[in-house]
């Protein structure tokens, strides 16, 4: 079309339409026509997942990042930096300050978060919680590759201090003082009767389409583990699908022009730029 309709930008003439309906209704396959089943468009969308591997060590520069929570954690910084104590002791000769901080740097806040930073028990949380991480930090001092064993270590060590964190500050505590390393161990999930659950790794996960035809498990066996050993497949995130890609059972690819005709395009590109240095010299 010379304009498209919307995403449209190709029309049939009536003559498009009849020679459509006639190869359709002839159900023979040829240049224009290919046969096929419907199970030949499907696919099964598999999910392919690779385990978390951690290593961690309690530093100075981990328990420090402990003072801010995550959700504040730009806002809580900037303030502390510029006011330390006025954070912990008078919050509200902040509020101007901050409101003109966020409007000038366009920062968006809910009203849940605003009354969060201004709650001094906020900041006072966040220092009770570098107070234990310190505490460990003395009981557990060696960097570990093996972040079940690390975990361990630290419940030992915070019974053995009678110390208690909760779910939620253990768990920020734990991706502080940790970091994606591949030669660590797997992060275990859980054990069960079939045998060692793993965590995967969110920014290992990728995707493959299996042919409907195919089975999936001697797909996976073929094209993945032997270049990822470690992955598996999370079965829960199957999904089927379909598509018909005309590119795929239509393309014609272009013939390669031979070596004689390419070599005569660059001889007669070389005499073409003698002739023009050499009106350009002479």
């Amino acid at each position: 079309m010379r304009k498209s309709l919307g995403n449209k930008n190709c029309q049939f003439s009536p003559e498009h339409i009849k020679n459509i309906t006639d190869t359709y209704l002839d159900f023979i396959e040829n240049e224009d026509a290919k046969i096929f089943d419907n199970a030949d468009f499907g696919f099964n969308k598999i999910i392919v997942d690779r385990p978390l591997r951690l290593s961690a060590k309690i530093t100075d520069e981990a328990i420090e990042s402990l003072r801010f929570i995550d959700k504040l954690r730009d806002l809580m910084s900037y303030f502390y930096a510029k006011h330390p104590q006025a954070v912990y002791e008078d919050l509200e000769s902040l509020k101007n300050p901050f409101e003109a901080y966020v409007k000038l740097e366009e920062i968006k806040v809910s009203p849940a978060d605003k009354k969060k930073f201004f709650n001094v028990e906020t900041w006072k949380h966040q220092l009770e919680v570098m107070a234990i991480a310190k505490k460990l930090q003395a009981k557990v001092d060696k960097e570990f590759n093996d972040f079940n064993a690390f975990k361990k270590a630290i419940d030992k060590a915070l019974k053995d201090l009678g110390l208690k964190f909760d779910n939620a500050d253990k768990k920020v505590f734990l991706s502080a003082v940790s970091w994606k390393d591949e030669q660590a161990k797997e992060v275990i999930k859980k054990k069960t009767a079939k045998g060692v659950e793993f965590e995967a790794d969110s920014d290992l996960r990728d995707s493959e389409s299996v042919p409907l035809k195919e089975d999936i498990q001697v797909y996976f066996d073929r094209e993945v583990l032997p270049f990822v050993a470690d992955a598996w497949i999370d079965h829960s995130k199957t999904v089927k699908g379909y598509e018909i890609n005309f590119n795929r059972h239509f393309y014609k690819p272009k013939q390669l022009r031979t070596l004689d005709t390419i070599r005569a395009d660059i001889l007669a590109l070389e005499d073409e730029t003698d002739g023009v240095l050499n009106s350009i010299i002479h």
